[in-house]
């Protein structure tokens, strides 16, 4: 199973989320709302597909404030709901973002120096109004708050270089922590602890209660972490096993042996009308329970970032029943291609944009207009749209907007 999430975490993972982020490298970061958009005739038409679907702490909400990590480098947007008021924070020269996160007093920003070799890892603090309000050298790879608690990952093998984000967290898990040590934010506050001892060691083989905020162990043996750390999400190995499959797009090699991944493929291709080849799969983790998305396509190139909106044939919602340790059919749609649900909530991708729709009312309404192919962040409700505009003078607009959805 090593090789196959090796496999996985080293080559996939730069397929769909690093190469998508080399066009996310070059957006502005404006955030405009529907009705500012050109108008449409001065906008050449682009083919309709998503490029990408993830889940990272990209985003953060407190209060009716907004805030996110544009991808310009060293940039956070703030954006109140009620005012529509926008608000730009530039970090300090040399400064690169890895995740934010809002607490229960102010929204904190984990960056690293990348102008200094031994690249100094800071916490910084902002209110709702964008304020800066305090800067903390801190030793972890990760600082996360959560429900008054601030959660740090730490890892003393870990190369001081060792930069790359998704290798603390998980991109297929909504709002997945990974921790070593943890403060309470008010303790946090009052001290600005910088020495890891000031901060409680997670230990022990049994779930632990923070606060009410239950946190699980799990193994050190894997991938992407050499010690023991606790996570706010039960750890499954079916969302592996999934996310594997979601890449392979039904081919698996010969080397790649696993009787896990076969057997959750050829679960898969049992809620399928036949063995299909052109599918794309996205799934997430909340809390204990894994829900995903599969789309059937009736053409594809072998790529999965060429299937496109107009070809879908037939889509249906899955979960995982842990207790049976199988993947089951929740619900089939006929020519609608999927984006997201966690069983209460569900994103689709219609050919004039995306649609909100709550399951609990059957609700839909549609919350995003947009032309050609885009890329979509969710976290705790708040969605990112974002998506590169060809106008016919051959001008690029790139551009994002969050919304909280739910």
């Amino acid at each position: 199973m090593k090789k196959i999430i090796s496999f996985f975490a080293m080559g996939m993972v730069a397929v769909l989320l690093t190469g998508c982020s080399t066009q996310m490298l070059n957006v502005l970061g404006t955030l405009e709302a529907d009705e500012d958009r050109e108008d449409k005739q001065e906008i050449e038409k682009q083919v309709s597909k998503l490029d990408s679907l993830s889940s990272t702490f990209s985003i953060a909400y407190k209060a009716g404030e907004i805030a996110y990590l544009t991808d310009l480098v060293g940039q956070v947007e703030f954006y109140n709901e009620e005012t529509q008021e926008k608000k730009t924070v530039q970090l300090p020269d040399g400064y690169e973002s890895l995740q934010i996160t809002a607490g229960d007093n102010y929204f904190y920003v984990y960056c690293y120096d990348g102008e200094n070799e031994d690249y100094p890892r800071y916490l910084r603090m902002y209110d709702t109004n964008a304020e800066f309000i305090k800067e903390v050298k801190l030793p972890f790879q990760m600082v996360l708050a959560s429900d008054g608690i601030i959660f740090g990952y730490y890892d003393k093998e870990k190369s001081s270089s060792d930069i790359d984000g998704f290798s603390w967290f998980s991109s297929n898990s909504n709002s997945h922590i990974e921790a070593t040590h943890y403060i309470r934010e008010e303790d946090f506050i009052d001290t600005y602890p910088k020495d890891i001892g000031k901060w409680t060691k997670m230990k022990g083989k049994k779930e632990l209660n923070i606060d009410g905020k239950i946190m699980h162990p799990c193994s050190k043996k894997d991938i992407n972490h050499t010690v023991q750390f606790y996570s706010n999400e039960k750890p499954m190995e079916a969302l592996e096993q999934i996310c594997y499959v979601r890449y392979c797009n039904g081919d698996i090699t010969s080397d790649e042996t696993d009787k896990f991944v076969k057997d959750r493929l050829e679960q898969i291709y049992y809620m399928m009308h036949e063995k299909e080849e052109n599918f794309a799969i996205y799934s997430f983790q909340n809390n204990n329970q894994i829900y995903g998305v599969c789309n059937v396509y009736s053409v594809s190139t072998g790529i999965l970032s060429d299937l496109l909106t107009d070809d879908v044939e037939y889509s249906f919602v899955f979960r995982y029943d842990e207790s049976q340790d199988t993947l089951c059919k929740v619900k089939e749609y006929d020519k609608l291609e999927l984006v997201y649900t966690d069983g209460e909530h569900l994103l689709t991708h219609k050919m004039d944009g995306i649609y909100y729709q709550n399951l609990q009312t059957a609700e839909e309404k549609k919350v995003y207009d947009y032309d050609g192919a885009f890329v979509i962040v969710v976290v705790n409700g708040c969605v990112k749209f974002q998506e590169s505009v060809i106008h016919y003078n051959d001008n690029t607009e790139d551009v994002q907007v969050v919304k909280k959805l739910w």
